[in-house]
């Protein structure tokens, strides 16, 4: 039993001189005053002054968004092909029958020159049945 009991002493002792020493570390810290000196002042701001007057202003929307048409239709070609002139601009009123477009023309071309050799060629061929047959007859 004294061999507890000294023990206690002693540490007891240890952790009243431990909390005695945080405790006197706590006063001092909180006690201190941290007044700091105040930044300068920053000087007023230099302002001109006009007297107001009417005048007309154009008026500029500058905004960020999406445009779109009241009304839209899709144009569908009757035959196809590559565009080369276009005859209005976007955003124009147009009419009903207007040229809007004109398509390459050399395609139809060939084959309007090609359906005529044909028939051409078809023409030459019954002609000359025509005078074989008469000269059978």
């Amino acid at each position: 039993m004294n061999m507890t009991l000294a023990t206690n002493v002693i540490f007891g002792n240890r952790y009243l001189a431990l909390f005695a020493a945080v405790l006197t570390l706590a006063t001092i810290g909180c006690g201190r005053s941290s007044v700091q000196a105040a930044p300068p002042a920053m000087p007023a701001p230099l302002v001109a002054v006009v007297k107001a007057t009417a005048e007309d202003v154009p008026r500029y929307l500058d905004e960020i968004g999406r445009n779109a048409a009241f009304e839209s239709v899709t144009v569908t070609p009757q035959v196809g092909g590559r565009i080369v002139e276009r005859h209005f601009q976007d955003g124009e009123n147009l009419h009903k029958g207007q040229l809007l477009f004109v398509i390459d023309p050399r395609p139809y071309k060939a084959q309007v020159d090609s359906a005529q050799a044909a028939l051409a060629q078809a023409k030459a061929g019954l002609d000359l049945a025509r005078i074989q047959f008469a000269r059978d007859e």
